[in-house]
């Protein structure tokens, strides 16, 4: 029971730190501080860039908010990746055993440290980094708690936990290499002017990525009408991982026809590289076009029945009327009128579809 609750308490610095460590990695931004219940700690993260076999020495700032002393205990834990939520996953959270992980490399002072109310304590640490050190990123967290990290089989006490992020780039042959795995739309066709994107992004490099970018949607006369950011806040994705990006496209005004977006995602510390992918889809306001074609419609059997009475009182002119009765012209004349009548409904007929088509194409010209 007690080591489901130790878990818990990780699990709870899991979600705080999620939002510390999905924004973009600065190492200018060393400054920001994590506040949580009663304790700040400062920085929230620490990114630098290493050498094999280098020894880094720097130190956290702990502060008491409380209105009591406090004694807290320092721990430290390995960070394999994050979670589809965004969300750190450590290894003792996750049971995994990284042997010569980073936080191997971590020197602490030894025992708690004692932080009397509103003062803040300066903890210094360092990081001995093995000569043998892979190249590219490494990942850990230094945690403050008010609960002793033993490792006791019987489990530890529960206390609330804030941690510093590390984020080490350690020199040597940097891989940077990112690849969309999937660029989609939740539709294919709209009723109204809106889409979806979602974006899968694979990092196979060795070090942290970031791409950041943005969908760029055409009409079909590519006529650029809208612009959706994508991951404008930089979120990283871990080496070996896959992260997904999500963006929201609402247009503005009557929209029909066939629209491109155009995905581009910019990433790399070393030199800048760019990737891109397109989809399609379409947006066809039904209750407009219903509309529209019924009253085409309307018009088109409104001409055939004029037509039809038209034709129908030409036949009847041509009948000779006499004292003993109705009867038709000479036989000669007949045929050449109904073939004079079918003639002008042809021609009529094609008025009407040339009619048709100017007004569709004058319509989306108006509306693009």
């Amino acid at each position: 029971m007690e080591n489901k609750s130790h878990k818990l308490s990780f699990l709870f610095a899991a979600v705080v730190l999620s939002v510390v460590f999905a924004n973009p990695f600065k190492a200018s931004a060393q400054t920001e501080s994590f506040q949580q219940n009663g304790v700040r700690i400062r920085p929230a993260l620490i990114q630098e860039k290493v050498d094999p076999g280098q020894n880094y020495n720097s130190y956290i700032k702990v502060t008491n908010l409380s209105l009591n002393d406090q004694i807290y205990y320092l721990s430290t834990d390995n960070i394999t990746g994050l979670s589809s939520e965004g969300q750190p996953v450590f290894a003792k959270l996750t049971g995994q055993a990284i042997e010569g992980g980073m936080d191997s490399w971590i020197k602490l002072p030894d025992g708690p440290i004692t932080v009397k109310s509103g003062e803040t304590l300066d903890v210094p640490f360092a990081l001995n980094i093995p000569t043998n050190a892979s190249p590219g990123g490494h990942f850990g967290a230094i945690f403050v708690s008010t609960k002793p990290d033993t490792p006791k089989e019987t489990g530890t006490a529960v206390g609330f936990v804030v941690g510093t992020l590390l984020n080490l780039r350690i020199s040597g042959d940097i891989v940077e290499d990112t690849q969309i795995r999937e660029f989609r739309i939740d539709k294919t066709i709209y009723n109204n002017p809106n889409a979806n994107f979602y974006v899968r992004v694979e990092n196979l490099g060795n070090t942290l990525s970031r791409p950041v970018g943005f969908v760029e949607i055409t009409d079909m006369f590519g006529k650029k009408i809208g612009t959706v950011p994508i991951n404008n806040q930089g979120n990283g994705i871990f080496p070996k991982q896959i992260r997904e990006f999500a963006g929201y496209w609402q247009g503005e005004g009557f929209k029909f026809g066939r629209f491109t977006a155009t995905l581009s995602l910019v990433y790399g510390d070393e030199g800048k590289k760019t990737i891109t992918s397109v989809q399609t889809f379409w947006v066809l306001p039904i209750k407009p076009i219903a509309t529209f074609f019924g009253i085409i419609l309307g018009i088109i059997i409104l001409a055939i029945a004029l037509i039809r009475m038209y034709i129908k009182r030409k036949l009847n002119e041509a009948l000779v009327v006499n004292s003993k009765g109705a009867v038709y012209q000479p036989v000669a004349a007949a045929p050449a009128l109904k073939s004079s009548s079918f003639s002008r409904l042809a021609a009529i007929s094609s008025l009407m579809i040339g009619i048709i088509v100017l007004l569709l194409l004058l319509l989306f010209i108006f509306f693009a």
